[in-house]
């Protein structure tokens, strides 16, 4: 598949904060058509405000975890036609299974399973049937590695958006679409703050931080590049490698220490 920069239209979910933002503000300096989605009217129209000085934006209010709402970002999908879709929606919670109701947890899913798939599968769809090339890119997680206590359902949910994003690159690259999956670490935005109830307890920082620009750039290289899979930054690829010399259970102790020192007192207990 040939390189083509910029594309003609890059749909962009999660765009009012952290990685998503930061790819939007990006994408605009390479002249890159944004249709962009987040819950934050507000923040959306701010943006709009902002990079419509030097590229046309389109921005769309709605809220992944509402059905309709999807339906509704399908409809533009198939309308506006994007070769380029990043999946970047999504959250977290912190603490044990029985700190949250199924609801709860169930909303996780909504957002970084059914979503991923719907706009996936809608992206591809609409690519293919316009005989069109393009990619999608859907934002995994460096815990889609692990098996995770005090964040199950996150982690087995960013698991099967790499396994599924893997798996649909390989049926549909010779048509010259591709499916990419990114697995960043820790990226300095307001995750660990929602993962928390609002609330983040002890010392947050740690020299596996990574910038949220960092972040965005190791993501467009990716695209442009097509790489399938991009698991970063090193430290992670260490930590990932050294995870598999140990007991499962000494890795889950480790994990599920470190998470207890950031959450409020309140969970899990």
């Amino acid at each position: 598949m040939s390189r083509r920069e910029p594309f003609r239209l890059a749909l962009i979910t999660g765009a009012t904060s952290g990685i998503g933002r930061e790819l939007a503000y990006l994408m605009a300096s390479k002249q890159i058509p944004l249709l962009l989605t987040g819950r934050n009217s507000e923040e959306l129209k701010r943006i709009q405000g902002e990079l419509s000085k030097s590229v046309a934006v389109s921005v769309c209010t709605l809220d992944l975890l509402n059905e309709e709402d999807r339906r509704q970002l399908v409809l533009k999908i198939r309308e506006f036609k994007p070769d380029l879709i990043v999946n970047n929606a999504g959250f977290g919670l912190y603490g044990p299974l029985y700190a949250f109701g199924a609801k709860e947890q169930l909303s996780m899913i909504d957002i970084l399973v059914k979503a991923v798939v719907e706009l996936t599968v809608e992206g591809v769809n609409t690519l293919k049937q316009n005989s069109l090339e393009g990619v999608i890119l859907n934002v995994s997680s460096t815990a889609s590695f692990f098996s995770m206590p005090w964040m199950n359902t996150y982690a087995a949910s960013k698991a099967f958006c790499t396994s599924f994003s893997l798996a649909a690159d390989a049926e549909v690259r010779e048509a010259g679409i591709r499916v990419l999956c990114s697995c960043p670490g820790v990226v300095k935005t307001g995750f660990r703050k929602t993962a928390s109830g609002g609330e983040v307890t002890g010392d947050t920082s740690s020299f596996l931080d990574m910038e949220v620009g960092y972040a965005a750039a190791r993501m467009w290289k990716q695209i442009l590049s097509r790489k399938p899979l991009d698991v970063f930054d090193w430290k992670y690829r260490a930590l990932l490698f050294l995870s598999r010399l140990l007991p499962r259970s000494l890795v889950h102790r480790l994990i599920m220490a470190k998470l207890k020192t950031i959450t409020p007192q309140t969970i899990g207990r």
